[in-house]
C-alpha cells in the first residue's frame, strides 16, 4: 500500500484535483526534509537500539499520515496536502534504515552488493504489485461510489432537481447541465474512492503491529511454562536455522528467549540481527572486533569473543565441538 499510495496521489491531484506535473511534485517533494534531519542521528544510534522496534513505531507514523490524508476533499488546500509528507519523512527513514541493517548485518563485505541488489529486486518488484492492486482498488471503489451518486440523479431528488434547476438558471441548456453533473459526479466518486485507499492503508499500518505471535520471553512472561511437544518444536526450529548459519559460515553470538521469534505455533527463527561472521576471524592485531562483528557491538571486550570465551560458543567451530562432546557422552 505504502508505494500504491505514492503512485496515486499524482494521479489524483493532476485528473481530480487539477494541479500541474509541477505542482504535484512540489507537495511530495517535501517528504525528504525529515528523512534528510532524522537519518544522520538514526545512523549513529541503531546499533544501540532495537531495530524491530524503531520500524514497528514507524509504522504507527504512517497510519497517523493515512488518516490525516483521509479528511481530504475537493476544497483541501496545497498547504494541507504538503503537510502529511513532511510527517511521512520522518516515518520512512524510520522504517527503511532499519529494515536496511537487519537485511545486512552479519554479511562479509564481498556479499553485501549482492545482498543489496536482491533485496532492492525483490522492493520494487513487490512496490510494482502493490502498485497494480492499489490502482486497481481506486478504480473499482470510484466505480463504485459513480453508481451509487447517479441512482441518486432522479425526478424524485430534491437536491439533484435543485442543482440542476440552479444550472438553468445560469443560462445552461438541459444537456450542459447534465454534462456538469456528471462531471461533479466523477470527481465526488473518485475522491471518495481516494479517501477509502488512504483509510484502508492507516488501518493495515496499524493491523500490522498485531499480527500473531512473538518472542519466547514474551510467550513464557504472558501464558507461563510452554507444554513439551510445543517446547520442543520450537528448540527443533531454532536449531535448524542455527545448522542453516553455520552451514555457510555464519556464527551468533546470544541464543536467548528474546531473540526467537515465533509465528503460529511451531515456526521460530534468530529475530535480532545479531548473526556475525566467525568472530574468531575477525580479531585484528589489537585484539579489537573486526568489520563485521564490531559494526554491532563495537564496545564488546576482545575476552568476550575470542576462543574460549562467551562469543566463541555461537561459532560453527564451537557448535561442533560442543556437539562431538554430547555424542561422544
Amino acid at each position: 500500500m505504502f508505494f500504491g499510495i505514492t503512485v496515486i496521489i499524482p494521479l489524483w491531484l493532476e485528473t481530480i484535483m487539477g494541479y500541474t506535473a509541477f505542482l504535484s511534485g512540489l507537495t511530495v517533494a517535501p517528504i525528504g526534509i525529515l528523512s534528510l534531519v532524522i537519518a544522520p542521528f538514526l545512523g549513529r544510534a541503531l546499533p544501540h537500539l532495537d531495530a524491530r522496534k524503531i520500524a514497528s513505531a514507524a509504522f504507527l507514523v504512517f497510519a497517523l499520515v493515512m488518516f490525516m490524508r483521509a479528511r481530504f476533499d475537493l476544497q483541501t488546500d496545497f498547504w494541507s496536502i504538503v503537510l502529511p509528507p513532511v510527517i511521512q519523512g520522518a516515518a520512512t527513514v524510520s522504517f527503511f534504515l532499519p529494515l536496511t541493517a537487519l537485511l545486512l548485518a552479519g554479511l562479509p563485505p564481498e556479499r553485501i552488493p549482492a545482498a543489496t541488489g536482491l533485496s532492492n529486486f525483490a522492493r520494487f518488484t513487490a512496490g510494482a504489485f502493490g502498485a497494480s492492486v492499489s490502482v486497481t482498488m481506486w478504480n473499482d471503489r470510484a466505480a463504485l461510489h459513480r453508481a451509487h451518486l447517479v441512482e441518486q440523479i432522479t425526478d424524485y431528488n430534491p437536491h439533484a432537481q435543485s442543482a440542476l434547476a440552479a444550472m438553468h438558471a445560469h443560462g445552461l441548456p438541459a444537456q450542459q447541465a447534465l454534462g456538469l453533473m456528471d462531471q461533479l459526479i466523477e470527481q465526488q466518486a473518485r475522491m471518495l474512492g481516494t479517501i477509502d485507499l488512504f483509510w484502508l492503508s492507516g488501518v493495515l499500518f496499524i493491523a500490522m503491529r498485531y499480527v500473531p505471535g512473538g518472542d519466547v520471553r514474551t510467550l513464557l512472561h504472558e501464558h507461563g511454562p510452554m507444554p513439551p511437544a510445543r517446547a520442543g518444536a520450537i528448540i527443533s526450529a531454532v536449531a535448524s536455522a542455527l545448522d542453516a548459519a553455520h552451514a555457510i559460515g555464519l556464527g551468533h553470538r546470544e541464543v536467548k528467549p528474546t531473540n526467537m521469534l515465533v509465528a503460529g505455533r511451531v515456526a521460530a527463527w534468530m529475530g535480532r540481527a545479531d548473526v556475525a561472521a566467525e568472530v574468531s576471524r575477525e580479531l585484528d592485531a589489537e585484539g579489537t572486533w573486526g568489520r563485521a562483528a564490531g559494526a554491532a557491538r563495537p564496545r564488546s571486550r576482545p575476552s568476550d569473543i575470542a576462543p574460549g570465551g562467551r562469543g566463541s560458543s555461537g561459532s560453527p567451530a564451537a557448535m561442533q565441538r560442543a556437539r562431538a562432546r554430547f555424542t561422544a557422552s
